[in-house]
């Protein structure tokens, strides 16, 4: 079964008029700190505050802040995404539980996205990024003179990311101090290496025209170039920081792609420059790579319609009842994280489901069918082969019923995650694509659910009171329920206050590196990947967990114990050592 990387926990809005209130406070405080801005910016551009540019830019990029009506599209909301975190040994800071401030702090960081003598142009894909040390993360896009502003950002340390579209992206870690809630910041972005994709015929026509004009099936049109530091081998390597991952951003649309010549399927931009790897991906199936050197601004790859149809795979599942081995009819297999999605194949009078053309690779398989349990697993089709995946056998369906609710019983709308137990090594297939919530009167219901022993977890968010914007996010943890007996009517899950850890990758080595997490019961608790240099959140109980560091290969390369509290733990990764 598919993993589910991390639980998402929903963040929801706030509606109360106070909250109205103290934005429209902050809003009007804003206004008159407008009024002063020119003698603020030249007293800010004075100071160690401001990352002021080495040569001449254009004027509207020096004017000043932007002015609050201006200001819409400066998000303040947070984008949390909780991942699989590590914890070293490292420093360990247990933090309190941060008071509820009365309004948000009026805080103003703006600047602008700066290169080759001038504003970062487009913003079309132009924008800006800054995540606390929480983990949460706030950002928003460039104008089209390559200014962003934010407000009512707290006060403390930020993990800056600004990208623009041609340009390599900066990172900046930037301290906003209460003495100087006005902060001017220009980042200079570096211009990144371009290189234009050709792929012809051997005929010389344009490979992607002929696939398109003869029907070709959609999996193999959707081919892309993807810049490697190293060659990469049959398959592009999806870790992040490894030698044959993707180095790279590849357009195939947009304002700049348009101006291509009509020949080209697209602009690669490499981040990690010239000379490199760059190679034709079929959904991560590598077929061809040339190296590109440093003077070199066009590749062209010559390959015939007849070599990328060869490439398709096929797929073939045969469907029967578990208890009576007849086939079942009518069941719809399909296929998920592919290049496209569509609605599957349904299954004949033999319950064989056959899937043809479709680009090979790694993808998730989904069976389902009426009045019987949803199925699944992580399969890799084989290019230019048929795979075959043997016979699913389908339960009857089994529902679990419950409702959910805080430590005082009062019941409570929240998110239901549900994943199958593997008693072996204490691993949870977490189901994708299956979604579950209560209502407001706490109640759910499970779908789809066969004979087996099941971990299911709830997460939410209080209706945060009148002084705060966020809501506190609760969770139940592991909770495991076992339908080999059949239904379940009368489940109780009990949501409780979240504790944070927060991963901050000190050592380059960590980035792409699997993370396992496992509570105190065994159960594990996610699997995922480390992701850059930015601290990341996971909403954990009080409690005491078991984390490990996990190779490409999936061997443990480190492993240790830690201890969670009330409110928050931040974590450096540091693999001394290692």
């Amino acid at each position: 079964m598919g993993r589910k990387l991390g639980f998402p926990w929903p963040d929801e809005p706030l509606g109360s008029s106070g909250f109205r209130s103290s934005r429209a406070l902050a809003l009007a405080s804003t206004c008159v700190l407008a009024l002063c801005i020119g003698v603020l910016v030249l007293t800010l551009e004075s100071s160690g505050d401001v990352a002021a540019p080495a040569w001449p830019v254009k004027p509207s990029s020096v004017l000043g802040p932007p002015s609050p009506a201006g200001l819409s599209s400066a998000g303040t909301s947070s984008d949390r995404t909780p991942v699989a975190e590590l914890s070293t040994q490292g420093v360990e800071v247990a933090r309190a539980p941060v008071a509820l401030e009365l309004a948000r702090p009026e805080t103003l960081v703006y600047g602008s996205l700066l290169g080759s003598y001038a504003s970062v142009p487009s913003a079309w894909s132009a924008s800006v990024s800054f995540v606390d040390r929480s983990g949460a993360r706030h950002g928003c896009k460039a104008d089209q003179a390559g200014a962003y502003a934010l407000r009512e950002l707290e006060f403390g340390t930020y993990w800056v990311t600004a990208r623009g579209e041609g340009y390599c992206s900066h990172q900046q870690i930037v301290e906003l101090s209460e003495d100087r809630p006005l902060m001017r910041k220009d980042f200079a972005l570096q211009k990144a290496a371009e290189v234009r994709v050709k792929v012809k015929t051997p005929e010389g026509g344009n490979l992607v025209d002929i696939l398109k004009s003869t029907r070709a099936p959609q999996g193999a049109r959707l081919i892309v170039a993807v810049a490697t530091r190293e060659p990469p081998g049959p398959r592009i390597d999806e870790g992040v920081g490894a030698a044959t991952a993707s180095a790279g951003t590849f357009w195939s649309y947009g304002p700049r792609v348009e101006k291509l010549p009509p020949d080209c399927l697209g602009l690669l931009q490499v981040e990690c420059g010239l000379p490199a790897y760059v190679s034709l991906v079929m959904h991560g199936v590598v077929l061809e790579t040339k190296r590109v050197e440093r003077d070199q601004d066009e590749v062209s790859f010559t390959s015939s319609a007849e070599s990328v149809l060869a490439h398709l795979a096929t797929i073939r599942v045969r469907v029967v009842d578990a208890e009576t081995g007849i086939a079942v009819a009518r069941a719809r297999v399909t296929l998920r994280r592919g290049s496209y999605a569509d609605h599957g194949v349904a299954t004949d009078s033999r319950g064989l489901a056959t899937i043809e053309h479709r680009e090979p690779g790694n993808f998730d398989l989904h069976v389902r069918a009426p009045g019987y349990e949803h199925a699944g697993s992580s399969i890799d089709a084989r290019p230019g082969e048929t795979t075959e995946l043997g016979t699913f056998a389908l339960e009857k369906e089994l529902t679990v019923q419950g409702r959910i609710f805080d430590l005082e019983d009062r019941p409570l709308a929240a998110s239901v995650a549900v994943g199958v137990l593997d008693r072996q090594d204490g691993s949870v297939g977490w189901l994708r694509n299956e979604e579950f919530r209560s209502a407001g009167d706490g109640v759910f219901r499970l779908r789809g659910l066969g004979r087996r022993e099941y971990v299911i977890r709830a997460g939410s968010h209080d209706a945060a009171p009148v002084q705060a914007w966020e809501g506190v996010a609760r969770v139940s943890g592991n909770v495991l329920v076992d339908t080999r007996g059949g239904s379940i009517s009368d489940l109780e899950v009990h949501l409780r206050p979240a504790s944070t850890l927060v991963l901050r990758a000190t050592d380059v080595r960590a980035a792409g590196m699997r993370v396992r997490v496992v509570d105190e019961r065994g159960l594990e608790w996610t699997v995922g990947r480390m992701h850059g240099w930015e601290p990341q959140p996971l909403k954990l109980l009080a409690g005491n967990y078991w984390v490990s560091l996990l190779d490409a290969q999936s061997v443990v390369r480190w492993e240790r114990s830690i201890s969670m509290a009330s409110g928050a733990v931040e974590l450096d990764l540091t693999l001394s050592g290692f």
